[in-house]
């Protein structure tokens, strides 16, 4: 039930935003597609990956840029979930992002048993969910 997918970016620099899939779960990790950044203008390279940082959305305050560290290099950027259906990433003023590589759990289809939709676990998974259930409600 892992999936992967490629998120493209809101304009509004230096926050950006992305709409994460229908079906996401839970964050896996994820990496910044870039046609520039500081450490590859070093190598003479114009485009690479880099692996981002997950934070929480009560750290984004922290790291956001100061008058006084206006010239700051991030070497990960920074993601957070930012709502239910958005990631927002964060990065400095000498990065170029062109798009996230999102690793992540996606939430099961939906299942039935009153009609005839598949599930799509395995037949011999079932006493235990169904075992499972019964202890968590009783």
């Amino acid at each position: 039930m892992m999936e992967t997918a490629t998120l493209t970016l809101s304009d509004t620099a230096p926050i950006r935003r992305s709409n994460l899939p229908i079906d996401f779960g839970l964050y896996i990790k994820s990496y910044s597609n870039v046609s520039n950044t500081y450490r590859y203008r070093q190598s003479g390279q114009n485009q690479g990956i880099l692996p981002n940082k997950l934070i929480s959305i009560k750290e984004v305050n922290e790291v956001l840029s100061r008058p006084q560290d206006s010239m700051r290099i991030i070497r990960s950027p920074f993601v957070w979930l930012a709502d239910e259906n958005g990631l927002g990433s964060l990065y400095d003023s000498y990065t170029t992002p062109t798009s996230i590589y999102l690793e992540y759990y996606r939430l099961p289809h939906y299942m039935d048993l009153m009609t005839s939709t598949a599930c799509e676990l395995p037949v011999e998974m079932f006493e235990q969910l169904v075992s499972g259930a019964v202890d968590l409600y009783v």
